[in-house]
């Protein structure tokens, strides 16, 4: 059933009716939110500007963020995070050689 269906169930009111809007609302709530743009490990490297290779000894410095999920083995970051690490790492740079 697609959510028009249920709009006519509420239509039809009552407690049951009532539920079901509620429901509904919710839904559309949901279909409104955006979610966070994630990156995989190929996209992470990339903005990293790092090699597929080098992303197990990276997770392993300071400050890199943990995965926000993973699929499988699948590790996938938050794009925000991941442009924070490397805002971090370029800062770190930059004092070094400052120096």
């Amino acid at each position: 059933m697609d959510l028009r269906k249920y709009r006519e169930l509420a239509e039809k009111g009552g407690e049951m009716g009532e539920a079901i809007e509620e429901l509904l609302a919710e839904i559309e709530q949901l279909q409104k939110a955006k979610m966070p743009k994630l990156l995989n490990a190929t996209e992470t490297c990339d903005v990293l500007e790092i090699s597929i290779k080098n992303l197990s000894h990276a997770r392993k410095t300071k400050f890199f963020p943990e995965p926000f999920t993973q699929i499988g083995t699948r590790p996938f970051w938050l794009e925000s995070e991941i442009y924070d690490y490397r805002a971090i790492k370029q800062g770190v740079k930059k004092e070094d050689g400052d120096g």
